[in-house]
């Protein structure tokens, strides 16, 4: 992780696959192997990795939140939206919510609006203004979106 944070990425995903060589279940190496893939640009990897990583530890909300960002990046919207789902019920259980689960509600309620879900992507429009910072960036166009729609 220290290799990974100080851009060593290329190191830092050989560190990963060594771990799980010599330990295959550890579910936060394949997290980090999956950070380190994304940071490579090497998404379809990245998402088999965090893939794993949900299916050996499924209480990670945050672990679902990068699975979601990108298969939305990858062009995989229903998946995407069923990982967002499951971020977002995870990271509201947490009592210190951090700031990833107010996003996971803004870029879940993208992708419930482009299918048509209009009501419940509305919820969490106003879930993403009742959890993020009042300086977020996103705050204005989502509170134009609710106005839009007239909540």
């Amino acid at each position: 992780r220290i290799l990974l944070r100080t851009g060593e990425v290329v190191d830092a995903l050989s560190h990963f696959k060594r771990t799980l060589s010599l330990s295959p279940g550890r579910s936060e190496a394949y997290a980090g192997m999956a950070e380190a893939l994304e940071q490579l640009r090497q998404l379809a990897p990245a998402i088999q990795a965090y893939e794993t990583a949900v299916e050996r530890m499924p209480a990670k909300g945050k672990w679902w939140y990068r699975l979601g960002q990108l298969q939305l990046d990858n062009g995989a919207r229903d998946a995407a939206t069923r990982s967002l789902s499951r971020a977002v019920k995870l990271g509201d259980r947490r009592q210190d919510r951090p700031l990833w689960v107010a996003e996971a509600h803004r870029i879940y309620a993208d992708s419930l609006m482009k299918q048509g879900r209009r009501t419940r992507a509305l919820d969490h429009y106003e879930a993403y203004l009742d959890r993020a910072p009042r300086d977020a960036i996103d705050r204005a166009e989502v509170t134009q979106i609710l106005q839009a729609e007239q909540r």
